[in-house]
């Protein structure tokens, strides 16, 4: 179910260092492995998964494995997902 409110244990997560919420998504770092995951609607390709629907379980984006990643950010009120490298580099996708 993706619609909750109630709080829930995301079972996927261990160790996050960082989590942020966009509109109807949201990106988190996970301390364990330094990958940034993503879940949520995906009608605007703001969770970087290689199809459309919608995500309840987070999941890694695949196109940041080789990334090391230092900060994540979703724009509040939009579709779409900025990260910043550690060689200060800044990536974007989604409804940019």
């Amino acid at each position: 179910r993706m619609d909750r409110s109630d709080s829930t244990l995301i079972p996927a997560f261990d160790g996050i260092t960082a989590i942020c919420a966009g509109k109807l998504h949201s990106l988190a770092i996970c301390g364990s492995d330094g990958h940034v995951y993503s879940f949520g609607s995906n009608c605007d390709s703001q969770i970087a998964q290689m199809n459309w629907e919608r995500c309840a379980v987070p999941r890694i984006i695949s196109a940041l494995t080789q990334v090391k990643v230092q900060k994540i950010c979703t724009g509040p009120l939009s579709s779409h997902c900025f990260v910043i490298a550690m060689n200060h580099k800044v990536l974007a996708w989604g409804r940019n």
